[in-house]
Parts: structure tokens; C-alpha cells; sequence
């Protein structure tokens, strides 16, 4: 017998059928309980110490995901060990590769700057060359594609992903990679060589009906951008068997694109919903910068949003936070790590794509450079401003459930460079959803 106390990052659900759903948000366990014995084991689960029978199976389970912890044992510690070797390891190497600052769409709540700019074969090289000597001393590559609109620069982002691919194959190490695109690009030939590549996760965005995606993400010289990327996304559909890739189909919320949301989902359940490889997600628009986002555009309360969003995806059917994740310290972004790199078309080495096109961040985002052998120059003051987190946290944050995935603070663009950190407590309805969407999907085991 050994002295247990629940965790304080055990999160608790109820499904329709009155069971009691719990995931440990530093472990990602998760059991289910008949409802005749859920306030028993929420009563056995609360923070006081308790004498525990190791050997029984029950008891064990819940150790085992981590919703039984040691009398001594300290989560918090736990944690911000686990968050300094995410910060300073160099085991993983996160970059994301921006070739190019041009867009072909003009987004009305984008904070990009677009200008014609382009990755050259020089930089190119310099890229391959600095990943190569990074690849032969990491264990696992975290490759994202990213604009701009990556894909006006196709031929450049299939070679490089081909090369790298390469490298991660000859010095044996997992790739993998995503890209954000608008998805005007993609078609199937396209599609078939990034996931070749290990490119399996890609998130396009599609904000409602023909009518209002077509003016809330307007193309540059087509008018209807809606029907081209439906057309694309079906030829992925249907002429493409393999299974290892996911398509995040993301909405972005204003109060402008609320009113056709319903008619949006349908939609994506109709053309989309029998297969598991298509998702939806929803970001509401927020001040990310820039000179185009109006008041207007931001709706009044995030968390309400999410939660009738998701509610409506869920009952239609649709993949949507089932296939979210919410791992210790996922929501703690590259610009945290040391070894996270942001690389512009010019090989200069960046944190964060908000603070890029940011004229007054942009110097303190611009931490260094690769030069002509690929090796990085890298200005160790400014990477101290990103990834040394100098704020208290608060003790509300401590016994948050949320604390293990976001940490206090999870983006360091607000936390350090603006200081305007805020609490995300919203994304405890994206939580709620991704646990009720796992059960129905038979993911959740009975705890005995």
C-alpha cells in the first residue's frame, strides 16, 4: 500500500448517457466511468492522500495515466522539466520554411505584408546545407510549409522536401511535416508528392459557403477561389487511397461568417464527412496585426463560439477536436525552443511569423542568419528574449487543469516581446469537444 492523491490536471466530462469521461491533461490518459459510479470516483480522484492497492488492476490503470500521483510527487516540477527539455533539447528540430511573402489571395483579416519575394537557388542551397549539419545531430525533424502562400513557389517546396526527405532517410531520422496553404494550388499530382515527402498534415482554409469564402478570402484575380479549392480537395478525395495524411479544413470565425457556419458544416459533412482524413477546425479571428483587421471582425466571446461551433460539428458527425491534441507542452509553439527555426526566402532565421510582419518587432524577431558553408549566426541575446520566460507564474496557473498544455503563457511572441499575456481558459471548450468526440469514437476504455 502506497499514499496517492488525484492529480490536479484531471479533467472531467460527462457524456449524454450520464458516464463520467476523464483525461489527464499531463499524461493524456483517459478512462470512462459507468455513471453509477462516477461520484465515487470523482471522491476518490480529489486532491486529498489516500492509501492505494497497487495490485489492484483498477487502482493500477489510473496510476498508470496518470490520474493517481505519489504523496511527494510534484506535477508542477514535473512538468517544467519536461518544459526545459522541450526549450533547450536539441533531440528535435523544429522549421518551418517560408519561401516566399507573395500571396495569391488577400485574406480581409490577414496581418501579412505581401510583397513579391522569392527563395533563390542560393538561399536554397544555404537552407539544404544548414539542415543537413542540424538532421545528422537531431532525432526527429518537425518540418512545416508556410507563406505567404507556399505552394506560388510548387517547385521549389517539392525539391526541397524531396532532398530533405533524403537526409532524414540516410541518418535515419522521423520527419514530419506540414504546410499551411490556401489550397488554390493543390492538386492531386501535387498532393501525392508532399505526402511522398512526409508532408501528411496540411490545413486550408475555408471560411463558409461559396459566397462568403469567396468574399472573406478573396483571390487576387479569380472570383470564385471556393469552387476551384472543393474541386481540388475532392480530387484528393477520390484519387487518392493512401491514409497517412490529415486535412484540417479551418474555418476562421467572425461575426460576419457566424450566420453560414451551420450551412458550412452540412456542407463539409456531405462532401467530406465518410472520410476520416478530413477534420474541421475553427480559429475565431483575432488582432494578429497588420492594417486590415477591423473591430468588427472579432466576435464578442470566444469560448461561447467554439462551444456551439464544435456542438453543431458534433452532432452532424463531422471529424473535428477528437483529432486535436492536447499533449504536455504542445501548446507551446517553435518560437519556445532553441532548436525552433522560422527561415524567410532570404535564409534569415526568425521566431515568430506575427513578429515578421511587425514593424516594430521585426528586428527582435530577426535573430540570425545562414551564411554561404550553412552554417547559423545567430544573435544569442535576442533568442534569450524568446525562449527565457523571465514572468512569474501565477498560482492560479499552477492549479490550472489547462497548465500542462499551455504553461503559463504558452505563445512568447505576448508573453515576452508585447506583454500582453492573457489567459486562454476558451480552449477548455475545444477540451470538453475532443473528449466527447474520442468517446463516441469508441477511443475512451472503461476504467475496470
Amino acid at each position: 500500500m502506497r499514499r496517492y492523491k488525484g492529480s490536479k490536471y484531471n479533467y472531467f466530462q460527462t457524456n449524454d448517457r450520464g458516464e463520467l469521461l476523464i483525461m489527464n491533461m499531463r499524461t493524456e490518459g483517459k478512462v470512462k466511468v459507468t455513471g453509477e459510479e462516477a461520484e465515487a470516483v470523482k471522491e476518490l480522484l480529489d486532491n486529498s492522500v489516500k492509501e492505494i492497492d497497487e495490485t489492484k488492476e483498477c487502482y493500477n490503470q489510473l496510476i498508470k495515466k496518470g490520474m493517481f500521483v505519489r504523496e511527494e510527487e510534484d506535477e508542477v516540477k514535473l512538468l517544467m522539466l519536461k518544459q526545459n527539455e522541450m526549450i533547450y533539447g536539441t533531440d528535435t528540430l523544429s522549421v518551418t520554411i517560408m519561401p516566399t511573402n507573395d500571396c495569391d489571395f488577400r485574406c480581409s483579416y490577414c496581418y501579412e505584408n505581401h510583397m513579391e519575394d522569392y527563395m533563390d537557388e542560393e538561399t536554397e542551397e544555404r537552407v539544404l546545407l544548414f539542415l543537413g549539419k542540424k538532421i545528422a545531430r537531431c532525432k526527429q525533424l518537425r518540418l512545416g510549409w508556410f507563406g505567404g502562400e507556399a505552394l506560388l513557389c510548387k517547385e521549389r517546396v517539392l525539391r526541397m522536401s524531396k532532398k530533405i526527405n533524403e537526409m532524414c532517410r540516410r541518418y535515419r531520422v522521423p520527419i514530419y511535416g506540414e504546410i499551411s496553404t490556401n489550397g488554390y494550388n493543390l492538386d492531386v499530382d501535387t498532393f501525392k508528392e508532399l505526402v511522398r515527402n512526409h508532408i501528411t498534415e496540411f490545413q486550408i482554409c475555408i471560411d463558409g459557403p461559396k459566397q462568403c469564402h469567396n468574399q472573406t478570402r478573396p483571390h487576387c484575380t479569380d472570383k470564385d477561389s471556393y469552387t476551384r479549392i472543393i474541386e481540388n480537395l475532392k480530387n484528393i478525395r477520390d484519387n487518392v487511397k493512401m491514409g497517412m495524411f490529415k486535412i484540417a479544413l479551418r474555418t476562421n470565425i467572425t461575426p460576419g461568417v457566424r450566420p453560414y457556419l451551420d450551412e458550412h458544416i452540412e456542407e463539409m459533412k456531405r462532401l467530406f464527412g465518410d472520410d476520416h482524413r478530413f477534420m474541421l477546425s475553427f480559429q475565431c479571428v483575432r488582432d494578429w496585426g497588420g492594417d486590415n483587421i477591423q473591430q468588427d471582425m472579432i466576435v464578442d466571446d470566444e469560448r461561447t463560439e467554439y462551444i456551439d461551433t464544435y456542438k453543431t460539428v458534433n452532432e452532424v458527425g463531422m471529424s473535428s477536436a477528437g483529432k486535436l491534441s492536447f499533449a504536455p507542452i504542445v501548446g507551446n509553439c517553435t518560437a519556445c525552443r532553441k532548436n525552433g527555426y522560422l527561415i524567410d526566402f532570404k535564409g534569415e532565421l526568425h521566431k515568430c511569423s506575427l513578429a515578421y510582419h511587425n514593424k516594430e518587432h521585426r528586428d527582435v524577431d530577426t535573430i540570425g542568419y545562414i551564411n554561404e558553408m550553412g552554417d547559423e549566426v545567430v544573435d544569442e541575446s535576442k533568442l534569450a528574449t524568446w525562449i527565457v520566460n523571465n514572468d512569474d507564474i501565477s498560482k492560479g496557473c499552477y492549479d490550472c487543469v489547462l497548465f500542462p498544455y499551455c504553461m503559463g503563457g504558452h505563445c512568447p511572441y505576448s508573453r515576452n516581446i508585447t506583454k500582453t499575456k492573457t489567459c486562454n481558459k476558451y480552449i477548455l471548450s475545444n477540451v470538453s469537444e475532443h473528449v466527447v468526440e474520442q468517446d463516441k469514437e469508441g477511443k475512451i476504455p472503461y476504467w475496470n
